[in-house]
């Protein structure tokens, strides 16, 4: 898996983001909307008293509380670290602004009363059925409104969701934390993203850190800059090598560990600040063997794009993880954004000098495991950045994944043979993802259209493909071409 880190460092900057300033949006206009709804119902059928009708403005603020709590959780929460305390702060926030500003900010609008006669008067022309207490009251209650969305956007994170300690670098002193974590970051060429990748490791909530820097025959300043971290923080060892490759770095890393539990950080990605130590209480409080979060891709052009947060916090057996790795829910392949105990690396390592490695490592470590946790905060960053899109750029050593997916899930079905169903998916996803980026006068490419056709019910009489899947099997089936010109425009 080719995808890298985002350039924020942590979750909680990306609340001033366009994508979050939106959602804050929509949010604030609809719950504004159902606020006035619910205002004018309490006051006309309800109260029905115009000197009470800040009352009205009151019990409306206060029950939209509710509601926007429920909204922000469903909507906004989901995708950062929420806890007791947060909510807490939630509640006394809102309240704030429910019970103190509503009411005075309806006598303080009372200095717009030449607007509210504007409206009213060109109300009265068009015929509209509203008195002038109504016009005056309904935009007070707008204005208050919008005055209690800016409040929230500029100090929502000040009172309810606080910011973390900065993130600049700082030397590190040694305190006793149980459980030790080796980091392992393979380090090749990564000089532009190698500073925000070791500061977001050094500045973990869980200090007692093993970190492992494995120089792999990088030509640029990254040995440089890994020897400056290594020389203010103790926790790092730098291993400088002849290039071998992702997994030569990391089987190297593996042999120089000396934690109880392994996690990987590619040297031009970051992890936020909470991974390791969340990873960990998420494996010791549920005495699981492994555990696993979710992930984001970001693109240069600021597009995130979001993997598993939908799917819920879950124990999974063995055979369970396994079947929705395959299936890509929740759990990936990939062997970052995961937490492993290091003695399962006692006699599995990474194929050198081989892509799709993960796809040979990660399900036999699950094997391993007796259960496996999943919790869907999206703790690890991919940014895809210009080299690493140029890397999905099709070359025949990327045929080694229908190797490595038929090998994976022959294991998979000897011990487990009522995943047959969802292997069988597998291998044809596989052969889906090989042919989009093959040339189609390559030789390969007519092996796997002959392997398509003669193992099309693995999709077509599967209970778990998908329509999407159906949908690909008939284009590459139909023509191949189509097939990839409907990736490219679909992906």
């Amino acid at each position: 898996m080719e995808m890298k880190r985002e350039e924020s460092k942590t979750a909680k900057s990306d609340i001033k983001t366009s994508r979050h300033a939106t959602r804050y949006f929509f949010v604030g206009i609809g719950i504004t909307a159902f606020n006035y709804i619910l205002y004018a119902i309490i006051a006309n059928l309800i109260i029905k008293n115009n000197d009470l009708l800040w009352l009205s403005n009151l019990i409306a603020t206060t029950i939209t509380v509710i509601v926007a709590y429920i909204a922000h959780s469903k909507i906004t929460w989901k995708e950062r670290n929420v806890t007791k305390a947060s909510i807490i702060r939630f509640f006394i926030w809102n309240a704030m602004l429910a019970i103190i500003i509503s009411p005075s900010l309806t006598q303080f609008f009372s200095i717009f009363t030449p607007l509210y006669e504007f409206v009213y008067n060109i109300a009265s022309a068009i015929h509209l059925p509203f008195s002038y207490e109504f016009v005056l009251t309904t935009g007070a209650f707008v204005l208050t409104s919008v005055v209690i969305m800016i409040l929230n956007f500029l100090f929502y994170d000040k009172f309810v969701f606080q910011k973390d300690a900065s993130a600049k670098f700082e030397t590190y002193t040694p305190k006793p934390q149980k459980s030790k974590v080796s980091v392992i970051v393979p380090i090749y060429n990564s000089e532009k993203y190698l500073k925000d990748c070791l500061d977001s490791i050094i500045n973990q909530s869980h200090k007692n850190l093993d970190i492992i820097l494995v120089d792999d025959g990088s030509t640029d300043n990254s040995g440089k800059i890994a020897d400056e971290y290594a020389k203010k923080d103790p926790r790092i060892k730098v291993i400088h090598q002849k290039n071998t490759g992702l997994s030569g770095a990391r089987n190297t890393g593996l042999k120089k560990a000396t934690g109880k539990y392994i996690t990987f950080v590619d040297g031009d990605d970051t992890i936020e600040h909470f991974m390791i130590q969340h990873l960990l209480d998420a494996t010791t409080s549920t005495k699981s063997d492994i555990a696993a979060c979710s992930f984001k891709e970001v693109y240069p052009n600021g597009k995130i794009t979001h993997f598993n947060q939908s799917y819920p916090e879950k124990i999974f057996t063995t055979e369970e993880a396994l079947k929705a790795m395959l299936k890509e829910e929740g759990f990936m392949v990939s062997s970052t954004m995961k937490l492993f105990p290091k003695t399962y690396f006692n006699n599995i390592k990474f194929p050198i000098s081989k892509l799709h490695e993960d796809v040979n490592t990660t399900y036999k470590l699950f094997l391993k495991a007796k259960k496996i946790v999943f919790i869907p905060q999206e703790y690890y960053n991919y940014l895809q950045h210009k080299s690493s899109i140029t890397a999905k750029a099709f070359n025949s050593k990327k045929l080694v994944l229908i190797t490595f997916t038929n090998q994976m899930c022959d294991d998979i079905n000897k011990l487990y043979p009522d995943l047959k169903n969802t292997t069988n998916k597998r291998r044809m996803r596989a052969r889906f993802s090989i042919l989009r980026q093959i040339p189609l006068s390559h030789k390969e490419a007519k092996v796997i259209t002959n392997y398509l056709k003669t193992h099309q019910d693995y999709i077509t009489k599967n209970p778990e493909a998908t329509a999407r899947d159906k949908l690909a099997l008939r284009l590459a089936l139909f023509s191949p071409k189509l097939f990839q010109l409907a990736y490219k425009l679909f992906k």
